[in-house]
């Protein structure tokens, strides 16, 4: 039995080819998400001033948006959930560092880039999926704010005080499905593609593949740690966004486990 197997998967792992790379996706328990919160919790506290670093500056990159958005209001909620549409590519250093604990290598930001520097191709056309994805949701909630908010006007704090009024719930849940399916997307495809090709080398194309029979072929897991990453993000943007120099880094480093877990790879 693999080691992958013995840390909480069930059954047999599945085959999987795509080209000349052969994976064994692993099957895990519902409640499997909530160990790697605690691994990545040991990520975490292992090297903190790496880990804050990558929370402050996702920090950061939420109060930019509000700062650009700042005359123009109804793009921010575009922003910020755009923002986190392409979590999986910020967190890239984040999953080298707990790949780099894992090996007893010394974790370094430097040694972070080099290895991200290494596998630049197929980072960046993830990297570019993401961005094009980002690009349509941003028309898309630019589109539903036009139809549906248009009327609103003030400041940001004012226009989202009015948004959240009873006559506009439906508007407001069109507007959650629609980012739904968005986000589906990004999650089926990228949850763990970019852990692949940081350990495996894989392609771009390969990785995402990969990705989606992995999350495919562990609903009720991935379901699990989806609502976990819905929930921890909506206590991050309560914090006024200061909850994500914590939480960003541990859902970094536990999505790396999440890998570790799910994928295996021929050698």
């Amino acid at each position: 039995m693999s080691a992958a197997i013995s840390k909480g998967t069930h059954g047999h792992p599945t085959p999987f080819a795509l080209g000349s790379t052969h994976f064994a996706i692993n099957k895990v328990s519902a409640a499997q998400p909530f160990r790697w919160l605690a691994r990545g919790w040991g990520d975490f506290i292992h090297h903190p001033l790496l880990s804050l670093l990558y929370g402050v500056l996702v920090v950061a990159a939420c109060y930019g948006v509000l700062f650009l958005s700042r005359a123009a209001p109804a793009i921010m909620f575009g922003f910020l959930t755009g923002l986190m549409l392409i979590g999986p590519f910020l967190a890239l250093g984040l999953y080298e560092a707990s790949r780099q604990r894992a090996m007893g290598e010394r974790v370094s930001i430097l040694g972070t880039f080099r290895a991200i520097w290494k596998h630049k191709l197929a980072l960046a056309l993830i990297a570019v999926a993401l961005g094009f994805i980002m690009i349509a949701w941003l028309r898309v909630s630019s589109i539903i704010f036009a139809l549906k908010f248009g009327f609103l006007e003030g400041s940001s704090m004012a226009y989202a005080s009015g948004l959240f009024q009873p006559e506009y719930l439906p508007a407001l849940l069109f507007y959650a499905a629609a980012g739904f399916v968005f986000a589906v997307i990004v999650f089926m495809t990228n949850a763990l593609s970019m852990p692949i090709v940081l350990d495996r080398n894989a392609d771009a194309l390969t990785a995402m593949v990969t990705s989606f029979k992995a999350v495919s072929l562990n609903k009720a897991p991935m379901i699990v740690w989806a609502l976990l990453l819905t929930v921890l993000a909506a206590v991050g943007v309560l914090t006024a966004f200061w909850g994500f120099a914590v939480i960003f880094p541990l859902l970094g480093y536990a999505t790396w486990h999440s890998y570790r877990d799910i994928v295996e790879a021929e050698r």
